[in-house]
């Protein structure tokens, strides 16, 4: 049971980083490209 909290847990917050990931690397291409 623990052992699929921590599973879930970890999809969660690989999920956000990665959105703030694309979100950040959007943002450096946008000022790159102008």
């Amino acid at each position: 049971m623990l052992k699929h909290i921590i599973q879930w847990f970890w999809r969660l917050v690989l999920s956000i980083v990665a959105s703030q990931l694309v979100r950040w690397a959007l943002r450096n291409a946008l000022d790159w490209l102008e």
